[in-house]
C-alpha cells in the first residue's frame, strides 16, 4: 500500500483513543500516512502546506514515533475542526509530477527522470540561481543581501543549493525580501539526511515562506562528493539566469556557471577586489563575457523585467547630521560594526548611538 511520509508541526489539543485529551504545543512529528489510515476523506484532506485557521474535515493520522512522554509504539490521533492559534508548517515529501517540472528543466539535455519535493513550487515569472563561495567575505555577503533586497516586489524566485556560505545567504536574503526561494540539496529530503544538517531549520523556513525543497535523490539518500555536480545541473537548468557572487577558480560554483552557459542561460557575476582569491572566478567569467552586476536594476534588466517606477531613486542624505555623514562616507564599501567603530575613532558608546539612530531612520 502506498505510504506518504512527512512531518507536521502542530499547536492544538488532540484527542487520543479512550477520550484522553493531550495538549500538544508546536511539536514536530514524523507522520506516515496510508489511505486506510485516513479513511474515506483522504482525497478531501486539506492541502499540506502552511495552514492557518480551522480544519473543515475530520481525519485520522498515525504518528511515528510517538511523543517521548507516551509509551505505546503508535497512536491514532483524531483532529476534528480544531481552531489553531497560528500556522501549521507541514513538510511533506512527495513526487513532483513530470508535467509540473519547472519548464526550463525539461529543455536541458540530461533532465532528471524524477523529482521529490517538499512544499509548493513557486509560480513566478523568473527563476534566478544565486550561488557562490562557501568561504564568503563580508563584501560578498553584503552584496548578496543588497542585490536580492532590491528584487523585492518582482516576480522572481531565488534558486540555490542550501549549502554553507553564499547559498544560505541567498535563501535567507530572499525570505527577508519576501521572495520565494527553492533549495536543491545534494542529498535526499528526509530530515535524517538533509545536507547540510545545520540547515534543517533553514529548509523548514523556506517551505513556511512559500518556497520548496527539490531533489532527484531518494528521500534517505546521503550525499557524496560526486552528487553535487548533478545537483548543480538542476540549479542551472531550471533557472533563467545564474548569478555568481564570489568563487575560486576550482569550485563547484564555476561548474554551475559552466552548465548555465551550456544550457544557453545568462550568466551574471559581481566584480570584486583583485586581491581576493574568491574574485578569481567572477573575473574569469567577466573575461568570458558574463554580465557584470553592480546593482539590482542590472539583474532586473538582464531578466527582461520592467523596473518599478522610482525603485532605484537615489536616497537623499541632506538632512543627516555631521556624525551621520561621517558614517555614510565610510560606507563606500561594506564594513562591519566593529570596523566602523575603529575608523570613526570616537568613544564606543557615541558611535553605537549614531549607528542605532541611523538604523531607526532607515539610513543603514
Amino acid at each position: 500500500m502506498t505510504r506518504t511520509t512527512f512531518v507536521l508541526l502542530i499547536h492544538h489539543s488532540v484527542l487520543f483513543p479512550g477520550g484522553k485529551n493531550c495538549l500538544v504545543r508546536r511539536t514536530l512529528y514524523t507522520l506516515s500516512l496510508t489511505p486506510a489510515g485516513i479513511g474515506s476523506d483522504f482525497t478531501k484532506w486539506p492541502p499540506l502546506h502552511s495552514y492557518d485557521g480551522t480544519f473543515t474535515s475530520s481525519f485520522t493520522i498515525r504518528i511515528f514515533p510517538p511523543s517521548k512522554n507516551l509509551h505505546c509504539k503508535s497512536y491514532f490521533v483524531k483532529i476534528d475542526k480544531q481552531k489553531f492559534s497560528g500556522s501549521i508548517p507541514v513538510m511533506q515529501i512527495r513526487d513532483l509530477e513530470k508535467n509540473d517540472f519547472p519548464p526550463l528543466l525539461n529543455e536541458i539535455n540530461d533532465p532528471p527522470k524524477s523529482l521529490r519535493i517538499v512544499g509548493e513550487l513557486p509560480k513566478t515569472e523568473k527563476y534566478l540561481a544565486v550561488v557562490g563561495s562557501r568561504k564568503y567575505s563580508e563584501y560578498g555577503k553584503a552584496v548578496c543581501e543588497k542585490l536580492i533586497e532590491g528584487l523585492a516586489g518582482y516576480s522572481i524566485t531565488i534558486v540555490s543549493g542550501l549549502a554553507l556560505g553564499m547559498d544560505s545567504i541567498g535563501h535567507r536574503s530572499a525570505i527577508k525580501a519576501g521572495l520565494p526561494t527553492i533549495a536543491i540539496p545534494g542529498s535526499g529530503l528526509s530530515e535524517k539526511v538533509l545536507y547540510p544538517s545545520t540547515h534543517v531549520n533553514l529548509a523548514k523556513e523556506i517551505v513556511e515562506n512559500g518556497g520548496c525543497l527539490i531533489s532527484e535523490f531518494p528521500d534517505d539518500y546521503k550525499p557524496h562528493p560526486y552528487d553535487f555536480p548533478k545537483r548543480n545541473r538542476i540549479v542551472a537548468g531550471m533557472s533563467h539566469a545564474t548569478l555568481i557572487i564570489e568563487a575560486e577558480l576550482q569550485s563547484g560554483t564555476l561548474i554551475t556557471s559552466k552548465l548555465a552557459t551550456e544550457y544557453n542561460r545568462d550568466v551574471m557575476t559581481v566584480p570584486n577586489s583583485i586581491f581576493s582569491k574568491t574574485s578569481e572566478g567572477p573575473h574569469m567569467l567577466l573575461r568570458l563575457g558574463a554580465t557584470p552586476i553592480t546593482q539590482s536594476q542590472d539583474i532586473i534588466s538582464a531578466l527582461g523585467l520592467t523596473p518599478h517606477e522610482n525603485l532605484f531613486e537615489k536616497r537623499s542624505y541632506t538632512n543627516c547630521s555631521s556624525d551621520e555623514h561621517e558614517v555614510i562616507s565610510l560606507l563606500q564599501e561594506p564594513l562591519s560594526r566593529d570596523e566602523i567603530i575603529r575608523r570613526l575613532d570616537k568613544p564606543v558608546y557615541v558611535t553605537q548611538t549614531i549607528l542605532a539612530t541611523m538604523e531607526r531612520k532607515g539610513l543603514i
